[in-house]
């Protein structure tokens, strides 16, 4: 498990259109892969809830304009947020089979 992340919206800036959108793709993913998991609880679908807002509301200003510093970092504490809830191991089991 890591020990900490760094969040840096200008690393991100300027970076091609397709890749914004596949990673911000994964994200939603994600986000509505914690939602509606067995294992979900009020509080991890409402913080999901939120990804998925931010995702809508981000991701498209992110892909428009890639250097919208704004988009980029609702973008990547978004996708934080859901990492912290994947860390849950009853969520991700099957993932290993999916890249091995």
């Amino acid at each position: 498990m890591p020990k900490a992340a760094v969040l840096d919206p200008d690393i991100m800036l300027g970076l091609p259109p397709q890749i914004t959108a596949e990673t911000g793709v994964d994200a939603l993913t994600h986000a509505i892969e914690s939602y509606l998991s067995l294992y979900a609880n009020t509080e991890t679908q409402s913080m999901s809830l939120n990804a998925i807002k931010a995702v809508f509301e981000y991701l498209p200003k992110a892909y428009l304009d890639g250097s919208d510093s704004e988009a980029r970092e609702k973008m990547a504490v978004a996708a934080l947020k859901l990492g912290l809830r994947l860390l849950a191991p009853t969520l991700v089991m099957y993932m290993p089979s999916l890249t091995s």
